[in-house]
């Protein structure tokens, strides 16, 4: 819902700059015959805190809008200051969760090849969606990231905590 002041042929020139986003989108999915919900919709600005903190909340008709500081966005968790940290924890979360599904086949006597074709299926490409995007990371993410791939290959091939990642014999498959 838009203001009642507003109609698909209001100009936007007179109105204030914070605001002009929000009416052309309101706008544009007039012509689509969409709504938008305005009690829903948030707000998030780029860049470091000294800056956007003093930014005013945008704010169309009688609401205001929540700014937030990470949002998810085609299953990508992105942060206010463009850091993957939010991101890193999640996709970490949520491929520890599928080796305890890899853990239970190898209890259950489930051949190597399988569990391997499991990993490579399922948790992999949790570890690796959308990595071109978010590859750079800091030490300590990427860590995290690989002590996940360190937990797989000593699930499916029953390593020891001393045998070095790098000279794993599942290196060749993965």
């Amino acid at each position: 819902m838009i203001p009642h002041s507003l109609n698909s042929s209001t100009t936007v020139q007179n109105l204030p700059v914070c605001n002009l986003s929000v009416i052309n989108c309101s706008l544009g999915l007039i012509r689509m015959k969409w709504l938008l919900n305005l009690i829903k919709t948030k707000e998030m600005v780029f860049g470091p805190p000294s800056i956007t903190s003093n930014l005013p909340p945008i704010s169309a008709s009688s609401y205001q809008k929540q700014r937030a500081s990470n949002a998810k966005l085609l299953d990508l968790h992105i942060d206010s200051n463009l850091s993957w940290h939010t991101h890193v924890e999640a996709i970490v979360s949520k491929a520890s969760q599928r080796l305890y599904f890899l853990k239970q086949l190898q209890h259950a006597g489930v051949p190597h090849t399988h569990l391997l074709h499991f990993y490579i299926s399922v948790i992999r490409p949790v570890l690796e969606y959308a990595v071109p995007v978010w590859h750079h990371l800091t030490k300590a993410h990427t860590d995290s990231v690989e002590s996940v791939q360190k937990r797989g290959l000593r699930i499916i091939y029953s390593f020891s905590n001393d045998i070095p990642y790098s000279n794993s014999r599942c290196c060749r498959y993965c």
